[in-house]
């Protein structure tokens, strides 16, 4: 069974794939033309999704959120590399 975080880093390390193959590839900018730059828009809104698509088990948070504990206040903040234990109930997220 796959944990939220897992399922989450798949999710990232498939967004970034397809990211640089879609801009790295010459041949999408030839086929596509005009629609190149729509359909980059469209990948990173999808990556944009996923880092909010995948919560927390037991609070429904979700897992790109982390906090963050500076000068004595606390922030949240979301990151391309989740915590290991959740940011608000601090369940793990990983077995």
């Amino acid at each position: 069974m796959n944990t939220a975080r897992t399922d989450y880093l798949v999710a990232v390390t498939l967004f970034w794939i397809g990211l640089l193959t879609y801009t790295w590839v010459p041949a999408f900018k030839v086929v596509l033309g005009f629609w190149y730059f729509p359909g980059w828009v469209a990948i990173s809104l999808i990556g944009a999704a996923s880092s909010i698509v995948f919560r927390c088990p037991a609070c429904d948070l979700p897992v790109a959120k982390q906090r963050i504990e500076f000068n004595g206040r606390t922030f949240y903040s979301y990151s391309f590399w989740p915590p290991r234990r959740c940011a608000r109930c601090d369940e793990p997220l990983d077995d």
